[in-house]
């Protein structure tokens, strides 16, 4: 089964991140055609565990940053997006 943006990517962006991705980074992660022309940037701050900011940043969400088991599974669903063609 693909990886959809719909169904599997949207959801890892909380409203928080969301509006801060706009203000900040101009673009929306809750539109399938930002995330995917942001694809690369994306992935690599995820990876380095830029995005999210972690709690006690001054930059986080109250939700905090994601644990190492959540951004893996990121990871691995992010990539799977890509590599089945970025579908909606």
């Amino acid at each position: 089964m693909a990886i959809s943006f719909a169904q599997n990517i949207k959801s890892y962006f909380t409203a928080c991140y969301r509006a801060h991705m706009i203000r900040f980074g101009n673009f929306d992660l809750w539109s399938a055609t930002d995330a995917q022309n942001e694809w690369q940037d994306i992935f690599d701050q995820v990876e380095a565990e830029n995005m999210p900011p972690p709690a006690g940043d001054p930059r986080a969400c109250p939700e905090g940053g994601w644990d190492q088991t959540t951004r893996k599974q990121f990871l691995s669903d992010f990539q799977a997006w890509k590599d089945d063609g970025f579908q909606p």
